[in-house]
């Protein structure tokens, strides 16, 4: 009986005593890059001021209604509320990167009802460059 016990609280000290490979900081970095990856899009000889305007004219064909609109900061805010998806807020950062070359950040906060994935800003990126197409910047 003694024994059992023994082997019992053996088991239990080295079981406490295995280590994993999981560290959260690497896993929460990991996740902050793939997030980071699909929010940001360069867009190599585009013009800053044709850039923001493509951005305000696909806000607006997704009917998202403005907060703000700074073109010195280059920054966009606005927010949409549908029964589907619920509210969504969204803030556009446009920062120069390099010579001849725009980078575009979009952090999108969903509602509840909406899943915030890669395929939301893929869509959202694709119409930007239709307007710029549109506008005859690309």
């Amino acid at each position: 009986m003694k024994c059992r016990i023994y082997l019992a609280a053996l088991i239990l000290i080295l079981g406490a005593c295995t280590t994993t490979n999981y560290d959260p900081y690497v896993a929460a970095t990991r996740n902050q890059l793939a997030t980071r990856s699909y929010q940001t899009r360069d867009f190599p000889d585009v013009d800053y001021q044709q850039l923001m305007q493509a951005m305000v004219s696909t806000l607006q064909d997704y009917h998202f209604r403005f907060r703000e609109v700074n073109t010195d900061l280059g920054i966009i805010t606005a927010s949409q509320n549908t029964r589907s998806a619920g509210l969504t807020e969204l803030t556009i950062i446009v920062k120069n990167r390099g010579s001849n070359q725009l980078a575009v950040r979009i952090n999108m906060i969903t509602g509840p009802k909406a899943k915030n994935e890669p395929e939301i800003y893929q869509k959202f990126f694709a119409a930007v460059r239709k307007q710029l197409h549109y506008q005859g910047s690309i």
